[in-house]
Order: structure tokens, then C-alpha cells, then sequence
């Protein structure tokens, strides 16, 4: 499936966009829990504080300190899930999310390989583009109908109908004029007439 690039720059804008909307969802559900609930704000000072300590005895070669980091770490994770479920709020109402957690709304994962989503989107790009859409909305199953066929054969086994076909409505008729505008159209690969060589068979003298 090829895309040109303003079609692979308009699929990665869409995943612009719903990274910033996240964000700015995530940005709003902090102000609001710190506003109800103080100690979360406290409580990720620390974590983050923790995690810059954590940082350093990595760095360090210090083990034991490393253990003890991630206690605290846990611990305080530990305490802000609680809150939130006390005051009415899921566990993870503070964290990013996503619409795909499989390539966190990037199209790609690891990096490399495009996601199930990133596929999807094109697919779904492609379809657009190609009039597809409003085509199958004119001409569809639903616009089918039985009145323009006979009910029975002139003999078994012949395929013309028994009694001349209905008259077609005025939106059928419609319909199958746009047909075969469009068949034309998509037919111009086709040889040209002027461009068809005829053989005339000749059939030797008696």
C-alpha cells in the first residue's frame, strides 16, 4: 500500500493531534485532583524527587540504596491510587492515555514497525480519497429491486423475461445514467476504436 507523502503527512498530523488532546486531557485531570486533592501534588513532588535520587545510585553503583528507592517509590504509588479511588477517581486518572497503547498514538512500534492502527488509517485514507464512499451511497443493494424482472420464462431454460420489463422510476433511471458515466470514465484505458484492427477472412475459391 503506497501513500504519497501529503497522504503519510496527513495520517502523522492525525497522530499529532490526538497525542496533544491526551496531553491536554491528562493536564486538566492534574489540575483538577490537586485541587481536590492536595496531597497528590505532594506526593508526585516526591516521587519525582525519589526518582532523581534514584537516578544517582544507579549512576553510583549503590545497590542497597537503589532497593530502598524503589520501596518509597512504591510506596507512594501505592498512596496516591488510594486516594483517588477514595475520592470516586480510577487508579489511572492521573497517567497519559491513549487511543492505540500499542504504539501510544505514534503509528510506529519500537520505532520501526507500523502499527496495526497506522494501517487502518490508511486504508481508511485511501477509501476516502477514492470517491468510493459516495459512490456506493447512490449505488447500493438497497437501490435493487425485483419489479424489473419477470416472474417466469418464455421456455426452460431461456433467460428473457416472459412480459416486457416494468418501467423504471425516475431515480432509477438516474442512477443507471451516473453508472455509466462513471463506466466510461474508468473505461479510458480501454483501445480506442480508431486504434482496433479488423481481419477479414477470406475464403478460398471453389
Amino acid at each position: 500500500m503506497a501513500l504519497t507523502n501529503p497522504q503519510y503527512d496527513a495520517i502523522m498530523r492525525m497522530y499529532n493531534e490526538r497525542q496533544l488532546r491526551h496531553q491536554r486531557e491528562q493536564q486538566e485531570h492534574i489540575r483538577i485532583a490537586y485541587e481536590k486533592i492536595p496531597r497528590l501534588a505532594e506526593i508526585d513532588a516526591e516521587i519525582a524527587s525519589l526518582s532523581v535520587r534514584k537516578a544517582k545510585a544507579m549512576l553510583n553503583g549503590d545497590a542497597s540504596m537503589d532497593l530502598d528507592l524503589n520501596a518509597a517509590i512504591r510506596d507512594r504509588s501505592q498512596e496516591r491510587a488510594a486516594l483517588l479511588s477514595m475520592h470516586g477517581y480510577p487508579a489511572d486518572y492521573l497517567e497519559l492515555t491513549y487511543d492505540c497503547p500499542l504504539c501510544r498514538d505514534t503509528g510506529y512500534i519500537n520505532g520501526t514497525q507500523k502499527c496495526a492502527c497506522f494501517k487502518k488509517a490508511a486504508v481508511d485514507l485511501l477509501y476516502r480519497q477514492s470517491n468510493v464512499e459516495e459512490l456506493l451511497k447512490a449505488e447500493n443493494f438497497s437501490q435493487f429491486s425485483l419489479d424489473y424482472y419477470s416472474d417466469s420464462l418464455t421456455s426452460t431454460g431461456t433467460p428473457l423475461p416472459a412480459r416486457p420489463l416494468l418501467p423504471r422510476s425516475k431515480k432509477a433511471r438516474r442512477s443507471s445514467a451516473i453508472s455509466a458515466r462513471r463506466l466510461k470514465i474508468s473505461s479510458f484505458t480501454a483501445t480506442p476504436v480508431s486504434e482496433k484492427r479488423f481481419f477479414r477472412t477470406v475464403l478460398p475459391a471453389s
